[in-house]
């Protein structure tokens, strides 16, 4: 997708680790509060069920990075769904904040890797 791809053309340069930085470090903890601190919680209080609301706050985030997938690969979403549902049951089976946001901070830095290896350098 256009991140990605933008990570890719300034691998080279200081906006491309910027870049990198906010994928791995800044979204993962910027998420995790929001869906699990946020979301999550409210859900839990309003459903009185933790695994109904992993559940909905998993497919709140799945809706929420329906655009940053490309049209032609939405079956990329069923990463992001079983990538939600891992923080969330993460984040109800150990109830320390910092795993889920560790968890999405090395799916971010795989995906970041998997870009350097299959993106060609922009020349």
């Amino acid at each position: 997708h256009s991140t990605r791809r933008r990570i890719a053309v300034n691998r080279g340069n200081e906006g491309g680790w910027i870049l990198i930085a906010s994928v791995v470090l800044l979204a993962p903890v910027a998420e995790e509060l929001v869906y699990r601190v946020y979301f999550q919680s409210m859900f839990l209080r309003l459903m009185r069920s933790r695994w109904a609301a992993v559940f909905v706050t998993s497919f709140l985030f799945m809706i929420a990075h329906w655009t940053v997938v490309p049209v032609g690969s939405k079956h990329a979403l069923m990463a992001h769904v079983a990538l939600a549902l891992a923080l969330g049951a993460s984040d109800e089976r150990t109830g320390r904040r910092g795993v889920p946001i560790v968890m999405h901070a090395c799916f971010n830095a795989f995906n970041i890797f998997l870009t350097f290896v299959i993106m060609p350098v922009a020349e």
